[in-house]
């Protein structure tokens, strides 16, 4: 249910062309706390050497992974939403 919800959120950041960069900032923040929540679950499972949670404990990773690069993603898009402004003035001041 959580993972939906999360899906939801980024879908509706992914549609949002004026998306604000601090808002995905911190997005990106919070999508990095729970990969590293996850990679701490991952690695209490796999501890244990049971082989259904070891496995359980891969899933865990890998969805930490997915979280990171959603997280990177949401950092180059505020950095570039950041630059945007810059480049369209630079430009104009350019053309007079």
């Amino acid at each position: 249910m959580e993972l939906l919800a999360e899906e939801m959120d980024l879908e509706r950041c992914d549609g949002d062309a004026n998306a604000n960069p601090a808002h995905l900032e911190v997005e990106a923040a919070r999508l990095r706390r729970v990969a590293e929540d996850l990679e701490s679950d991952a690695e209490a499972l796999d501890a244990r050497s049971f082989r259904r949670m070891r496995q359980r404990a891969r899933e865990l990773v890998r969805r930490a992974h997915e979280r990171r690069d959603q997280a990177d993603e949401l950092i180059a898009r505020a950095r570039l939403l950041r630059e945007t402004p810059r480049l369209r003035t630079n430009t104009t001041s350019e053309r007079r």
